[in-house]
């Protein structure tokens, strides 16, 4: 690595990929360059935002780290790609007047459910390897802040483990080492945390049908709940955090909900749910197992109307 300023190609301008650059160039890294499609409108945000854009072919990998910021189904097919590229520079230079070696580089992606595997074709040119996965959301707008206090999800060499500690100081974040074979279980743990709460809000407005005048009205209304939700599981843990009628031992309520859906596979997703509330319920203390027993009994472990 340069013991100056850490040199960086980043390979894609999408949403991670932007907010990672911005980051890393305020914390003085060298943007060397960034690849992206030529008929790509990331190209004219990349440069208007003071960065080199090239195609693929014409990166410069004489760096200290490449990111490959492209969606996960692709970063095979990269890291294959700047593999071809690379054997060719070389068959290239063996033929022009010799020059000093220079390191190799470490590559690394942005997937949170990819091991390294994809990175093999670029590890048998003697690049490091690292899984460095943001524990956050990245909408477009995201920038250089989007990484500040969040944990960071490391699995590489001992070379790509070095610099992914080096990434994380520099944006703001904090490491979280994850073994090779625990990786699925990890980003599992990441989809359960995030990926569901739009469908719930969803589900939720739905029922707002003919009570607010529109989808956005009942948006609107519900969002505070999750916000409010957020701050007492971020105050309190999930298990303190536990509302509404299961914290209330409300079972009634919860009965009549249940007869409300229409829809065998949200009532089903509904019961399973409370199934879930209430082992919360007994761990805080809130009810006894013996409850929760009757609970279960009550609202029934199978699909279909009551």
């Amino acid at each position: 690595m340069n013991e100056n300023r850490l040199t960086v190609t980043v390979v894609g301008y999408g949403a991670v990929g932007r907010a990672l650059t911005l980051a890393l160039n305020r914390a003085d890294a060298t943007i060397v360059n960034i690849a992206e499609h030529e008929d790509s409108e990331r190209i004219r945000i990349a440069q208007e935002e003071g960065f080199r854009v090239f195609p693929l072919e014409m990166v410069r990998t004489d760096v200290d780290l490449v990111v490959l910021a492209v969606p996960d189904g692709k970063i095979a097919n990269v890291a294959s790609r700047l593999a071809e590229l690379i054997r060719e520079r070389n068959r290239t230079r063996s033929e022009a007047v010799p020059r000093e070696d220079i390191p190799a580089p470490v590559v690394m992606h942005l997937s949170g459910g990819t091991g390294l595997d994809v990175l093999a074709p670029l590890a048998e040119q003697g690049w490091g390897q690292l899984a460095w996965h943001p524990i956050q959301t990245f909408p477009p707008t995201a920038d250089a802040d989007r990484f500040k206090g969040i944990r960071v999800g490391l699995t590489g060499d001992e070379a790509g483990i070095a610099l992914g500690h080096k990434l994380a100081e520099l944006v703001g974040a904090s490491p979280l080492l994850v073994a090779e074979q625990d990786r699925a279980r990890y980003h599992l743990a990441s989809v359960l945390a995030s990926n569901f709460m739009p469908m719930l809000l969803e589900m939720g407005a739905q029922r707002f049908a003919g009570i607010a005048s529109t989808m956005d009205e009942a948006w609107k209304a519900l969002f505070p709940l999750m916000q409010g939700m957020m701050e007492n599981i971020q105050q309190y843990g999930p298990a303190g955090a536990v509302t509404g009628p299961v914290a209330r031992d409300d079972l009634e309520t919860v009965l009549h909900h249940l007869k409300t859906f229409s829809n065998p596979e949200e009532e089903e997703l509904y019961r399973s749910l409370i199934h879930g509330l209430l082992s919360l319920a007994v761990r805080s203390g809130r009810m006894t197992p013996e409850r929760s027993r009757e609970w279960l009994e009550a609202i029934g472990p199978h699909s279909g109307r009551n």
